[in-house]
């Protein structure tokens, strides 16, 4: 019996999954609603977590399906 090695899938193929495009309309309407010290301080405490980097630009993603 041979074995199938199963590779993850790359970042690139995650966030193309429609998981991933709701997740992100989800997160930009809600950032999109707080005010710019909340902006501003919801972002530190990304980067505290995450690493530090550049916030996403959320401008442009669609949320009306998930308001």
């Amino acid at each position: 019996m041979t074995e199938e090695r199963v590779t993850a899938p790359s970042e690139s193929e995650v966030a193309d999954s429609e998981d991933a495009k709701a997740g992100l309309a989800m997160v930009a309407a809600r950032v999109g609603r707080c005010t710019d010290e909340e902006q501003a301080a919801f972002w530190e405490a990304v980067g505290r977590c995450f690493g530090g980097g550049k916030p996403p630009d959320l401008a442009g993603i669609s949320s009306s399906a998930n308001e």
